[in-house]
């Protein structure tokens, strides 16, 4: 294990070395006589040389091999901070269409991972998958584990749910269980996104008398957020909660899932108070949406969030339509 350790980091130190060389380059190019080819020389150092160095060292590793691609932007960035103003050519074209076409590749081969994941559960008999399941386990398998990939699903859900479906799917048995009539999370988005749209049109129109960027960013991270809020209540509508053997599987929208064993729940309480409990306490969505069904657990349940986030709990607090009939499983559930 030691002698891995120290290998990764013998060639990491590799690829800082050509980043740090570049750098170094990039410095003096104003004393420089030839400075427009130095500029390209340290472009191709930083954003070509570093990760195709990179990719060769993690070949015969469990590192994804996608990793490249922040090492490259990673390397553009480097280089739009070091290259003087006038020597930033090569820069431009490489951000200009190697960029773009990278992005889309990486969303192809997404997309392609969703379609073909999906194919598969569809012949196998296993139609009751859960979508956003599935986009997590194919971004995992394209991007590996890590921030990435979990950052990109997330990103990936959100114009999922937000913008490309708006069908309401039926309950699929009678121990699958829906989230969205009674969280009164329908007015709440709804007046959110009012007053993000209202607030958003403001503060644009002052911000553009001292910024036009800072406006734009400004108003495009408003409509973000409104979308956010929108993707959430809309997965609350298709992504449905169950119980079979193997325990009570939760999803709630966007904001949180988790799997809970049935030796795990200890009590089943019907209520919409917040418990006194405050230690272990979370609820799977936002803090402002309404709850009805407390589960309380023997032992501390990771709860699944945004961004791959975790949070651990002994108390669980959600909105259940049929909380009865919830109730009524878990307790003849051995």
């Amino acid at each position: 294990m030691v002698l891995k350790l120290q290998s990764s980091y013998w060639s990491l130190s590799l690829v800082a070395l050509v980043i740090l060389t570049a750098v170094w380059a990039a410095l003096n190019i104003p004393m420089s006589g030839q400075p427009t080819y130095l500029a390209h020389a340290v472009t191709a150092d930083l954003a070509i040389t570093a990760p195709l160095l990179y990719l060769f060292l993690i070949r015969n590793t469990t590192i994804p091999k996608l990793t490249v691609i922040p090492c490259f932007f990673l390397g553009l960035l480097i280089a739009h901070n070091v290259l003087p103003q006038g020597e930033r050519d090569f820069l431009q074209i490489l951000t200009h269409y190697v960029v773009p076409l990278i992005e889309l590749t990486v969303f192809f081969f997404v997309g392609r991972k969703v379609f073909y994941l999906i194919r598969s559960f569809r012949r196998q008999g296993k139609g009751q998958h859960d979508t956003l399941d599935v986009l997590r386990k194919s971004v995992q398998d394209v991007l590996g584990e890590g921030l990435l990939s979990r950052a990109f699903a997330t990103e990936m859900s959100v114009l999922y749910y937000g913008l490309l479906t708006w069908k309401t799917y039926p309950k699929q048995r009678d121990s699958h269980f829906t989230h969205y009539r009674k969280s009164g999370l329908g007015a709440i988005v709804g007046i959110i996104v009012l007053i993000l749209g209202t607030e958003t049109f403001a503060l644009h129109i002052l911000l553009l008398k001292w910024s036009a960027v800072v406006a734009w960013l400004a108003s495009l991270s408003s409509v973000y957020l409104g979308l956010l809020f929108f993707a959430h209540y809309k997965a609350t509508w298709q992504r449905q909660s169950w119980i079979d053997e193997k325990g009570l599987h939760l999803r709630y929208g966007l904001m949180g899932d988790a799997d809970i064993p049935p030796d795990q729940i200890t009590e089943v309480v019907l209520s919409q108070r917040t418990p006194a409990q405050k230690e272990g306490f979370a609820k799977l969505g936002h803090a402002f949406e309404n709850h009805n069904v407390i589960l309380y657990l023997k032992q501390a349940i990771p709860i699944r969030r945004m961004y791959g986030k975790e949070e651990a709990a002994t108390v669980i607090a959600l909105s259940i339509d049929n909380k009865e009939r919830l109730q009524e499983l878990l307790i003849l559930t051995p």
